[in-house]
C-alpha cells in the first residue's frame, strides 16, 4: 500500500494564511488610493504578479515537506521462541555419528544439524544453552540468528564440565524462555546420557516448565551401550569403547510431562529428521509489525518556487518597463 503525507501540514497552513493575509491588506490599501491605486499594468506585470503567487503558493508547499511512503503488506510469518539446550559432557566425542563408514563424533554432528535448523527459521528468536556438570547461557533468546550461529562453532565437548545435570539444565532453560516476549515457547534438549550432577531432579524441573506453559522436546543421542572414543595411551591415540548410559525413560517423562516429544537418533542423517520433524510441529503464526519509510518529497516543489521567484526578480529589475505611476 503506497500513501502521501504531510509532515508540517499546520506550518504550512499558518504561513498561508499570513500569506493571504499581506495579499488582502495590500489590496485594501490599494483600493484607498486615488484611482484605485493606478493598478492598471502591462500584460507582463500581471503575468509576472501571478508567477510570484504560484512562487508563494510553491513555496508554501515546499515548506508543509509531502512525504511518499510505501507500505508493506501486512505479512504473516512463523514465529516462536525456541531455547537450543545441548549436552556439552565429554561424552559427546564418542566417534559412532557419521553414515556410510565415516567417522564424525557426537558433538560435530549435533552443531551441523542445530546449525542448519537454525538457518531454516530465521525469523524466530533463538538462545543457546549449553550444559555439562555445570549449566552455561552461551546466547540468551535473540533475533539474532547469526550471534547464535557464531557461538555454536565455539562449543566443544567439555566445556561445562564432565557430568551431566539435566534437571539443572532444563530448569535454567524455562528461566530463560519466560523472558521471551512470545506466546509460544518451546525447548530442544539434546543429550547422550543420563543424570550425574546437579541439584534439580528432571521431573521437577519437567513440572516447572509444564507450570508456565513451555514445550520440550527432548533428543535422546546414542544407543545407550559402548561406545567408540579416541584415548590417549603411550603409543598415541587408539580407539576404545566405553559404556556411555542414556536414560530415555527420563527423556521421555519430560517430554511427556511438557507436552512435547521424545526422539532418538544414533546417527546424523537420522538427527536431522529428527530436526524436521520439530519444525513442522512448531509453526505459530503471527502478525508481522508493519513499517512504512517515507521519503521527502518537498525538493522539487522547493526548486521550482526558488526559479519562479529569481525569474520575477529578474523581470522587475532588467526588463520590466517603466510607466510614470511604476
Amino acid at each position: 500500500m503506497s500513501n502521501w503525507r504531510l509532515e508540517h501540514p499546520w506550518l504550512a497552513l499558518a504561513a498561508l494564511v499570513v500569506w493571504l493575509a499581506v495579499v488582502w491588506l495590500r489590496r485594501r490599501r490599494e483600493e484607498r488610493l486615488p484611482l484605485g491605486g493606478m493598478r492598471v499594468r502591462a500584460g507582463g506585470w500581471r503575468g509576472a504578479s501571478v508567477a510570484l503567487h504560484l512562487s508563494t503558493l510553491l513555496l508554501i508547499a515546499a515548506l508543509a515537506n509531502p512525504q511518499y511512503g510505501v507500505e508493506p503488506e501486512q505479512a504473516s510469518l512463523d514465529a516462536i521462541a525456541i531455547l537450543n539446550v545441548l549436552d556439552a559432557s565429554q561424552s559427546m566425542e564418542a566417534l559412532d555419528f557419521g553414515t556410510e563408514g565415516k567417522t564424525l563424533t557426537r558433538m560435530a554432528g549435533a552443531k551441523q544439524v542445530l546449525a542448519e535448523f537454525l538457518r531454516n527459521r530465521p525469523d524466530d528468536l533463538h538462545g543457546l544453552v549449553v550444559f555439562g556438570e555445570k549449566v552455561m547461557t552461551l546466547v540468551p533468546l535473540t533475533s539474532d540468528p547469526a550471534l547464535v550461529l557464531e557461538m555454536i562453532d565455539q562449543v566443544y565437548s567439555g566445556i561445562a564440565g564432565q557430568a551431566t545435570a539435566i534437571g539443572d539444565a532444563i530448569a535454567l532453560g524455562v528461566r530463560r524462555l519466560l523472558k521471551a516476549p512470545v506466546r509460544s515457547r518451546v525447548m530442544i534438549f539434546l543429550s547422550d546420557g543420563t543424570q550425574t550432577a546437579g541439584e534439580i531432579e528432571p521431573a521437577d524441573a519437567a513440572r516447572f516448565a509444564k507450570e508456565k506453559g513451555i514445550r520440550i522436546y527432548t533428543i535422546g543421542i546414542g544407543s545407550g551401550d559402548l561406545a567408540p572414543f579416541a584415548v590417549d595411551t603411550i603409543f598415541g591415540k587408539k580407539i576404545r569403547k566405553l559404556k556411555v548410559p542414556l536414560d530415555e525413560a527420563t527423556l521421555t517423562k519430560v517430554a511427556e510431562t511438557t507436552g512435547g516429544r521424545y526422539f532418538n537418533a544414533r546417527n546424523i542423517e537420522q538427527l536431522r529428521a529428527v530436526y524436521r520433524d520439530i519444525d513442522q510441529l512448531e509453526r505459530t503464526t503471527v502478525k508481522a509489525r508493519r513499517v512504512v519509510l517515507y521519503e521527502d518529497r518537498y525538493p522539487p516543489l522547493l526548486q521550482a518556487g526558488l526559479l519562479l521567484l529569481v525569474a520575477v526578480m529578474f523581470w522587475q529589475l532588467l526588463i520590466r518597463p517603466r510607466y510614470p505611476w511604476s
